[in-house]
């Protein structure tokens, strides 16, 4: 992943994501469901902002946990 694109996703996770739980710093290789940072609904978001903002393609075999 290009470094642009890794830091637009850890600004929108900052921006909607930790602010919203009430935290103040993120990991980039921190797991986001384990954290509960990221819930279905945050993946959502999380997927929409990659697609339209970045140009990213996330195929549906790619949105399971283990991924």
């Amino acid at each position: 992943m290009s470094e642009y694109i890794e830091s637009q996703i850890l600004d929108f996770i900052r921006a909607e994501l930790i602010d919203a739980a009430g935290q103040d710093a993120v990991d980039p290789d921190e797991n986001l469901f384990t954290s509960g940072l990221l819930d279905s609904v945050g993946v959502v978001r999380l997927i929409a902002h990659m697609q339209t903002r970045l140009g990213v393609h996330v195929p549906p075999p790619d949105l399971i946990p283990a991924n």
